[in-house]
């Protein structure tokens, strides 16, 4: 495949840009913003003018994509389940206008943020009850104790499932986000992920049936019984399971790895976590500024479906785009002093961490609140949290898409 331009110095990969890829994205936005990277086949955006673009034109630009594998199906997975697909293309992060507007449209009423802010009560006792669990402890993975458990057990409660089978969330969802972030992965790995992913599949089949006869007051049963305009059921069978896997899946993750961000920014250099302690209006504008600085999801894919320019780039239909959230967010044109943390910035929700336009993510009120909480909690009980000795810089794992943040070792007292 010939593909112009390209930048040599992109390898995405590699230990240092898994881990700081900030340098060579800031080379790229000045030399070469949108190139090709045969590495994965893809070409590479990194502009936030650019990036917008793409959001705000899913004519051109399909989510179909977006959590694709990027290995194909090994043999055994083949033959262990047939001609099974798994339950990822009618979810409303995968589809493109119009089965993207109704899905959303549908979805967004049970996440608005006036219902939202009634969860608060019972968010803060599940962060409470997991802080309970460090009463005693010196020093910590704060990654594993509470900031990676937090967020599927709230979105278990959400769902009506028991904690047990909400911890189980996060790494069904797990196996997703490695077939889609990650190119090099050996069979055994690639085969692991397909039967998880097969395994959460059943799993939210099984709760569907088990709410068809018996409708609560969760989303899983607010999704079966929603109506369309005729009075008719809403969504379709396989509609219904791809949306319970995404809410599942994209509750259980990433505000978890908001929070560990979060915190490392707050510990670390000036550590600003003593003056947000003081003052907890500074909370929000702590998480924004942290979302934006360090980022979650790191970037997306899009199939192009139209021959396009980018900048002074011809991309042709078929090819695929992996537009970088991390390095839009510290886009110097459209963001002042962008690799500097600062909670005073202005504007600060002029990110696009939470996506853009309609892609804009339907649970980022829910994760505000859950943030926020987990924070100010951690802050009530452990004040004077500082980093453990040893911790250095964050180290990811290696995923393009959600790069995880392996641990984060912390003094409690």
């Amino acid at each position: 495949m010939d593909r112009q331009p390209t930048f040599g110095k992109y390898s995405p990969f590699s230990p240092d840009q898994v881990d700081n890829p900030f340098p060579v994205l800031a080379e790229a936005r000045a030399t070469a913003p949108v190139f090709f990277s045969e590495e994965l086949g893809m070409w590479v955006v990194t502009r936030y003018a650019d990036v917008r673009y793409i959001y705000e034109n899913p004519e051109i630009f399909s989510s179909s994509a977006v959590l694709s594998s990027r290995t194909d199906l090994p043999e055994a997975i083949v033959a262990e389940f047939g001609d099974w697909r798994p339950p990822l293309d009618k979810e409303v992060v995968m589809t493109d206008p119009p089965r993207h507007t109704r899905l959303k449209r549908l979805m967004m009423r049970a996440f608005t943020p006036g219902r939202i802010l009634k969860f608060e009560p019972w968010i803060r006792e599940i962060a409470e009850g997991l802080l309970d669990g460090l009463e005693g402890v010196d020093e910590c993975d704060i990654v594993e104790r509470y900031t990676a458990p937090l967020p599927p057990l709230i979105i278990g409660r959400l769902m009506g499932v028991p904690a047990e089978d909400a911890l189980k969330f996060g790494k069904w969802v797990g196996n997703i986000v490695v077939l889609a972030g990650t190119w090099q992965l050996s069979e055994e790995e690639t085969i692991y992920c397909w039967r998880g992913i097969r395994e959460f599949e059943e799993y939210v089949q099984g709760l569907i049936a088990e709410r068809r006869k018996n409708l609560g007051e969760d989303v899983v049963s607010y999704l079966i019984d929603a109506k369309g305009d005729e009075g008719e059921a809403a969504l379709d069978d396989e509609e219904l399971v791809h949306n319970v896997c995404n809410i599942a899946g994209a509750g259980a993750d990433t505000t978890g790895q908001w929070l560990a961000t979060t915190l490392y920014c707050l510990l670390s250099g000036d550590r600003e976590w003593d003056r947000v302690a003081n003052n907890r209006a500074l909370v929000p504008a702590a998480l924004e500024e942290s979302l934006r600085y360090r980022g979650v999801v790191r970037s997306l894919v899009r199939k192009v479906n139209q021959d396009v320019t980018l900048g002074t780039v011809q991309i042709p239909a078929g090819d695929f785009v992996l537009f970088n959230l991390a390095s839009a967010n510290r886009d110097g044109a459209a963001i002042s002093d962008p690799d500097t943390f600062d909670i005073d910035r202005k504007n600060v929700r002029g990110h696009i961490a939470f996506g853009h336009g309609a892609h804009t993510c339907l649970g980022a009120s829910l994760a505000r609140l859950e943030a926020k909480v987990a924070i100010e909690s951690l802050m009530n009980r452990f004040p004077n949290l500082q980093l453990a000795s040893g911790q250095g810089d964050l180290k990811y794992q290696d995923n393009l898409m959600i790069p995880g943040v392996k641990s984060l070792r912390v003094k409690l007292r």
